[in-house]
């Protein structure tokens, strides 16, 4: 797979990349925002640490 990472500050160019992008088979194509991939290295990072009770974290919360 090959990714390609794209800045376009224009919203009506956005919306024409992306409408002739989603021509192609999701299979083929999947998008990925960079927020989203940001998330999901903050997540990765947390899979090692230790589970937390959820009354715990409520009064932990603050």
């Amino acid at each position: 797979m090959e990714n390609i990472t794209l800045s376009i500050r224009n919203p009506a160019i956005k919306q024409e990349i992306m409408k002739f992008l989603q021509r192609f088979p999701s299979s083929d194509v999947e998008f990925t925002t960079l927020d989203d991939i940001q998330d999901l290295k903050l997540l990765q990072e947390t899979r090692h640490e230790d589970t937390v009770s959820w009354e715990s974290y409520l009064s932990n919360a603050d």
